[in-house]
Order: C-alpha cells, then sequence, then structure tokens
C-alpha cells in the first residue's frame, strides 16, 4: 500500500501510524514534495505474521518529479529511499537529513533502476538499527551529481 503525499509539503507530528492486514509494506511517498517526519512519531505493526513494515520514499514508484526533500527525526522504519522505489528519475536535487530515527532496513538514494540526476545532500545523525546506509545506489539505480 503507497500512501502517496500528491499534492503539497507534509509533515507528520505527535502521531501513531498503524499498519493493517492487507498488504507486506507500506509506503510513504512524498512524490517529490518535502516530507518531513517529526518529533514523537511512532509505528505500530500488525501482529499476526512476521507483521508489516513501514517505508519512506523520497519520489514514488516510477515517479518523475523535481526534487526530493526528506526529514526523518523520530519512528521506526523499514526503509529510506531518498529517490523512487523503482524506475523513475528526481530532475534536480536530493536531500535528507535523518537525527533520530531507527531503520531495520537499508537507507540508500536510488534503488530499483531510478536516477536521481541533480547532487545529493544528505545529513545522518543519531540512527540506530540494523540496516544499512548506502551513500550511493543499488539493484541498478543511478545517481548523476555530486554527494555532500
Amino acid at each position: 500500500m503507497v500512501a502517496a503525499i500528491n499534492t503539497c509539503d507534509t509533515t507528520f507530528d505527535n502521531i501513531t501510524l498503524k499498519s493493517g492486514s492487507n498488504s507486506n509494506s507500506y509506503y510513504l511517498a512524498a512524490m517529490g514534495h518535502k516530507l518531513v517526519i517529526g518529533e514523537n512519531v511512532t509505528t505500530e505493526l500488525h501482529t499476526s505474521g512476521s507483521g508489516y513494515y513501514f517505508y519512506i520514499c523520497g519520489g514514488g514508484s516510477s515517479a518523475t518529479v523535481a526534487k526530493t526533500d526528506v526529514t526523518v527525526l523520530s519512528g521506526s522504519w523499514a526503509a529510506l529511499n531518498l529517490g523512487n522505489f523503482a524506475s523513475g528519475t528526481i530532475k534536480g536535487d536530493a536531500k535528507l537529513k535523518i537525527d533520530g530515527a531507527y531503520f531495520s532496513g537499508t537507507i540508500r538514494c536510488s534503488y530499483k533502476n531510478a536516477a536521481i540526476n541533480g547532487d545529493v545532500y544528505m545529513d545522518l545523525q543519531n540512527i540506530t538499527g540494523s540496516g544499512s546506509i548506502y551513500g550511493g545506489s543499488s539493484n541498478n539505480g543511478k545517481n548523476y551529481g555530486d554527494m555532500t
């Protein structure tokens, strides 16, 4: 299930996001708009089977967007794709700030044939969890700009 943020910049503060039982993953897809996961955001997983997980995505699925700007200050997340989680292009710059969140999976710029054409800016602090951090890409994702 994808919760796409299609029309405006969005901030979540002081909220619990709960997964249902109808999908094995949930995506918060910013679709190129600014996404801020602020203070006191928690995720509650469905308890049957292995549970269902929340992913954060600056772009979308096979989307073409002008830029991405994602900030994560709290919560427990499966993974984060700064660009798209499938093919598609971020035409401009991509910005990521994480300070105080848990990730069980990978934090990466591009994934699965997606591309970021602009520069990438990453400010990563106080991250806990068992996942990996890729300054670049995985599964044929491409970054064409500089990284800071």
